[in-house]
């Protein structure tokens, strides 16, 4: 019995966020307010989950694809809120339970995300700290860093 690869292995939860966000995102679609307006950071945040699960070695496309990842959450957070009462007539239940269960996957997945690139590579965990390179002159001068 043959052992799967390693690289299978890092790949695989990387190809389980993009399968359920491409069903999201499919469901998402149907409902006609926001389709171009999704469509556009779902494609970018397809691209970086591709180029994060080709290139293992860097924690790049990670970070751009959390970053993406948050900024999506906070646009389709504003839809949610913003969503006009006239189209919640008929079909209202189904977008807005579809908007919540993409706001809670995309909040699953900033989570999932993170956790990877600590386990690739520690430059993830500093990206939301401030760089030790922000110490001013007077700072350093003082000593107090």
């Amino acid at each position: 019995m043959k052992m799967p690869s390693l690289r299978n292995l890092i790949r695989a939860p990387i190809k389980c966020i993009f399968c359920g966000h491409l069903v999201l995102l499919y469901w998402i679609l149907q409902i006609p307010y926001i389709t171009q307006f999704t469509l556009v950071y779902n494609l970018l945040f397809f691209v970086t989950l591709f180029w994060a699960t080709e290139n293992t070695e860097s924690d790049e496309p990670l970070q751009f694809a959390i970053w993406i990842n948050v900024i999506s959450i906070i646009f389709e957070g504003s839809v949610l809120i913003s969503y006009p009462d006239g189209v919640l007539s008929s079909y209202g239940y189904y977008y807005g339970v579809t908007l919540i269960m993409s706001l809670l996957m995309r909040i699953f997945t900033s989570i999932s995300l993170y956790m990877i690139g600590r386990a690739r590579n520690e430059a993830v965990a500093g990206m939301f700290s401030s760089s030790p390179m922000t110490v001013t002159k007077m700072e350093e001068a003082n000593g107090a860093h």
